[in-house]
């Protein structure tokens, strides 16, 4: 089995732009999961910041007053964005497209 079938859809996004990219050294897989690790912290930042820029301001209110607790989980999170009527999926799959269009500086 191909190690990149074992990847979460994410990864295998990733290892397709560095792909695509040809980044030198990019074969070597210290380097390459280096190079993975950087891409998947920029663009979960993105997907969670456009999560955010979909909420309407009475849903950021409620959203900024639940992060202030301390004992708040990520399983709470998750059901709040998928209570708000944000679709997710869209907004992460806008989000990939935005970032690998930015990343590999072509249309898609």
């Amino acid at each position: 089995m191909d190690d990149k079938q074992t990847l979460d859809p994410v990864d295998q996004f990733l290892n397709q732009i560095l792909d695509e990219k040809k980044i030198a050294g990019s074969e070597d897989p210290e380097v390459r999961s280096q190079l993975i690790g950087d891409l998947r912290s920029r663009l979960m930042s993105q997907i969670d910041r456009e999560m955010i820029n979909a909420l309407n301001a009475e849903q950021l209110e409620q959203l900024s007053n639940m992060l202030d607790k301390d004992d708040l989980t990520d399983a709470e999170i998750q059901d709040f964005f998928r209570q708000s009527g944000v679709n997710g999926q869209q907004v992460a799959l806008e989000t990939m497209m935005r970032f690998r269009t930015y990343y590999l500086g072509v249309n898609a």
